[in-house]
């Protein structure tokens, strides 16, 4: 049987990385970007005033007592009109440009007005400076490509778009950045036993969650996802809807159909259609049953809102078991890493962390088994700590819902004692 990490190896291998095209800046957050961003011209383009002030050439400063001429007034988005005489200052407001000549702003808070008069022209007004030391050279101003020059360099490829690279980007003009898009997930729930979550079931029926917790990880992992109606334990249905989504999106996940049951079709209808299988069945509890494979790519026969043009790479196929628990945890280990490749993410290496027990515990097995778990602290400055916790299988959402994520222990017995440090792979982040 398959190990775990060679499972993950075998998928890695398989999977590459969505062809890159050009978006809207307003669509690409959390995409990877396919290509280095430069500035195209200098920031700030100009000498910029940091402040609300009085714009003056620092070699004329006398003392307090000196007043300044006001030539003019220059507000953000305005030229100056006037190179800046000697003994003469400007009211420049936050984000405007100098005029020509200064090298020094004063904050409007640190002047007075020493004469003025009615006249709407600004030119007879005079103010001084309560500053206490000599204006140096610079005091807030920004110098014209003080930030970067044009041509430079600002962004690696690679760098996913966050709203601060998404602004970076704004800035210098990349409104349709080219990016690697969302890979375009697919979710077939299967089962004569389901319903949908607003369906009141019989006694012997189950609401289907599996497409729900699948879709909410897709989501956060910044896919595409859709789940496409429940299908039953029945060949030509099964046949169609497989049909379907291996024609229209990147990843397929079909969640139940893969184990050894009379109504596991999903392994044999898989082959009809063409699909290579890769592997079926891992040494994991819980998730024995996962199959993996890919397939080819052809160009879609219909309308779809994610479908992938057919110069992609191939198209990845994972059986999931039917109980949640177990296509989470199989999630978790196999899909999201070849999700994040599709997308372009950079590797952060493994998700896991070793972690020390919070108390004893109990191993027996010859598969890797993952145990839910939380992340304790004594105190608030403590290391984390590992505590497993209860749970009744597979199917037990519910105690899912109380863990951070899965302490894994390797296969064979033993006892573990409090202290040891096992591998902790999270839920969340």
């Amino acid at each position: 049987m398959t190990t775990v990490e060679e499972a993950k190896r075998l998928i890695l291998e398989r999977t590459g990385t969505l062809t890159a095209k050009r978006l809207v800046l307003s669509q690409s957050h959390g995409l990877v970007l396919a290509d280095p961003i430069f500035a195209d011209r200098d920031s700030p383009p100009f000498d910029k005033a940091l402040v609300d002030g009085y714009a003056i050439r620092s070699s004329d400063y006398r003392g307090g007592d000196q007043a300044w001429r006001v030539g003019e007034r220059v507000v953000a988005g305005s030229e100056p009109k006037y190179p800046l005489e000697p003994g003469a200052t400007a009211l420049v407001m936050t984000g405007a440009p100098v005029p020509q000549g200064c090298d020094c702003m004063i904050m409007r808070e640190q002047s007075r007005r020493v004469e003025s008069s009615n006249q709407i022209d600004c030119s007879s007004e005079f103010v001084s400076f309560d500053l206490g030391e000599i204006p140096r050279p610079g005091r807030n101003v920004a110098r014209r490509g003080s930030e970067f020059h044009g041509g430079d360099l600002l962004i690696e490829a690679g760098v996913r778009l966050d709203p601060v690279v998404s602004a970076i980007a704004a800035t210098v003009g990349y409104h349709t950045p080219k990016i690697v898009p969302r890979p375009s997930v697919l979710i077939v729930p299967t089962g004569n036993e389901l319903v949908s979550p607003q369906v009141e079931p019989g006694r012997l029926r189950i609401r289907e969650s599996n497409g729900t917790l699948l879709k909410g990880f897709c989501l956060q992992a910044e896919c595409a996802a859709i789940i496409l109606p429940i299908v039953d334990d029945e060949a030509d249905r099964l046949y169609q809807s497989l049909e379907y989504a291996l024609s229209n999106a990147d990843v397929v996940l079909i969640c139940g159909g893969v184990s050894a049951g009379d109504l596991d079709l999903v392994p044999e209808t898989l082959e009809k259609l063409g699909v290579e299988r890769v592997f079926h069945k891992v040494s994991i509890k819980p998730g024995k049953p996962i199959w993996f494979g890919v397939k080819s790519r052809r160009r879609p026969p219909g309308d779809f809102p994610v479908a992938r043009a057919d110069d992609g790479p191939e198209r990845l196929v994972f059986g999931l078991p039917g109980n949640p628990v177990s296509g989470l945890v199989c999630f978790l280990e196999f899909v999201l890493p070849a999700l994040r490749k599709l997308a372009g993410r950079p590797d952060k290496g493994e998700s896991r962390e070793r972690m020390p027990l919070s108390a004893r515990f109990e191993q027996r097995g010859d598969r890797t088994s993952y145990q839910p778990a939380r992340l304790v602290r004594e105190r608030p400055t403590d290391r984390p700590l590992i505590q497993t916790l209860a749970w009744k299988g597979s199917a037990d959402l519910r105690s899912v819902a109380r863990a951070d994520g899965f302490a894994i222990f390797p296969p064979g017995d033993r006892i573990y004692e409090e202290g040891d440090c096992v591998d902790f792979l999270p839920i969340r982040g």
